[in-house]
């Protein structure tokens, strides 16, 4: 697909949130996914989209969540590893 269906997951994620790093649970909530099992797929490292630790809570960047959101769009649901 084009470069501006990034840029509408951005902008809609943006808009939507208003800040560039979310919690771990609006991220998982945006790709539809349980907070447990976010944290479970974190520890076994196969959690779709990069994280950071900072105070002791995760969180993910909106461009990342934008771009995997994207990813799922283009592949129709199925991403490759």
């Amino acid at each position: 697909m084009s470069h501006a269906t990034a840029e509408n997951s951005m902008e809609i994620l943006s808009r939507r949130y208003s800040r560039s790093l979310l919690p771990l649970a609006m991220a998982a909530r945006e790709i539809g996914i349980n907070l447990r099992t976010a944290h479970n797929q974190i520890s076994k490292g196969v959690f779709p989209v990069p994280t950071i630790l900072q105070a002791r809570r995760r969180y993910v960047h909106v461009e990342d969540l934008a771009g995997y959101i994207d990813q799922l769009r283009r592949t129709g649901g199925a991403v490759k590893k």
